[in-house]
């Protein structure tokens, strides 16, 4: 059997044949754009007007966005001026000043007074010196011992008539007594001081930052983000100029999108073009009247043609389809003379003769009363 005599087969094809047509049938549209004589012409005048359109729009636009008024309503002065510098310079500027000031009001002749302090608070008591400390943690009996140093060893002093074991006394007062311990707090104090320097250095130089690097950037015509008026990161900055700029573009894009539709649709149904809407490939399009009609005539014809083809393919696809890939039987098969065929070639059997008994039913074998 050939492709042309399965029925299953030629409904496959046409269902694919009609899916193939409606899929291809948007390409069809184009047709519109040929390219003739009177298609040029109302093109071209489409384009005139659409030039006017773009010149009203942006006249719009430049009476209702002006910088002057935008950089009022965003706190600045006019005119804007670009900076003269940038604001890696500035904050350098800023550094420099504060590293004077603070060499002022901290000077480094002041850590030399440091080792002075220290030499003098753990200066080493001499035998004859009257001394005077704790022991034991200032707790119990005779924990303040008074006196005159008599004598020191390695492991005990002797204040007037008592002898007091260099372990009863606190190691900061032992570094009055014995060298080694009085040079680690020589050497503790003096860094301590300079650590409190170091910090009152730099909580003056953070303090002068947030005052100083703030107004030199504003100085300087730079604008910090609205939630940050004292960053002191400069990516929380930017040129005043380039803000102004940013906000007239998007108050200029915002009015051109709410007047341009306004504008085209005044001017071009002022000179009888209206608008057409091309569902298949779902743009718009401004035409005179003539090309409108046209085209909407053009438009629909194409979406009948699809729906008929679409409606076509789906009842092909719908068909009942044969299980076994053939043809049903239209007549008796090669051989066969008419009225015959292969579940009639056997003659029924013969019942009984007219006026005569039924034959006797066969005996039941399962029957007990025979």
């Amino acid at each position: 059997m050939t492709w042309q005599q399965h029925p299953q087969r030629r409904r496959s094809l046409l269902a694919c044949s009609l899916c193939l047509a409606a899929w291809l049938l948007p390409a069809a549209l184009p047709a519109q754009d040929e390219t003739t004589e009177e298609d040029t012409a109302w093109k071209a005048e489409r384009d005139k007007l659409t030039a006017v359109i773009d010149q009203r729009v942006k006249e719009e636009v430049d009476k209702t966005v002006k910088p002057q008024d935008v950089a009022t309503k965003l706190g600045m002065k006019w005119p804007v001026p670009k900076p003269k510098q940038t604001k890696e310079q500035i904050e350098a500027d800023v550094n420099r000043q504060i590293d004077e000031l603070t060499a002022k009001q901290f000077p480094e002749s002041r850590r030399k007074a440091f080792e002075k302090e220290a030499a003098e608070k753990y200066k080493i008591f001499q035998t004859g010196d009257e001394v005077s400390f704790n022991i034991r943690g200032g707790m119990g009996p005779n924990a303040i011992v008074r006196g005159r140093l008599l004598d020191r060893t390695a492991q005990r002093v002797k204040v007037s008539s008592r002898f007091i074991l260099r372990e009863d006394i606190a190691e900061e007062d032992q570094a009055r007594f014995w060298e080694d311990v009085s040079e680690e707090y020589r050497k503790r104090y003096i860094r301590v001081q300079n650590a409190q320097y170091d910090g009152k250095i730099r909580a003056f130089q953070d303090a002068q930052r947030q005052t100083r690097l703030p107004a030199a950037l504003r100085a300087a015509r730079y604008a910090a983000v609205p939630n940050k008026p004292k960053s002191l990161k400069l990516s929380d900055w930017f040129a005043e100029a380039d803000v102004l700029d940013f906000f007239c573009k998007k108050l200029a894009k915002e009015c051109e999108e709410r007047e341009r539709p306004r504008i085209a649709e005044q001017v071009f149904t002022s000179n009888g073009y209206e608008m057409v809407e091309d569902t298949i490939n779902n743009t718009k399009e401004w035409m005179p009247k003539k090309q409108a009609v046209s085209f909407r005539a053009r438009l629909q014809e194409l979406l009948d043609k699809k729906k008929q083809e679409e409606e076509a393919a789906k009842a092909a696809k719908a068909a009942p389809a044969d299980p076994w890939g053939a043809e049903p039987a239209m007549g008796p098969g090669p051989g066969m003379e008419p009225g015959m065929d292969p579940a009639g070639a056997m003659p029924p059997a013969p019942g009984p003769e007219p006026g005569m008994p039924p034959p006797p039913a066969a005996p039941n074998p399962f029957d007990n009363n025979q």
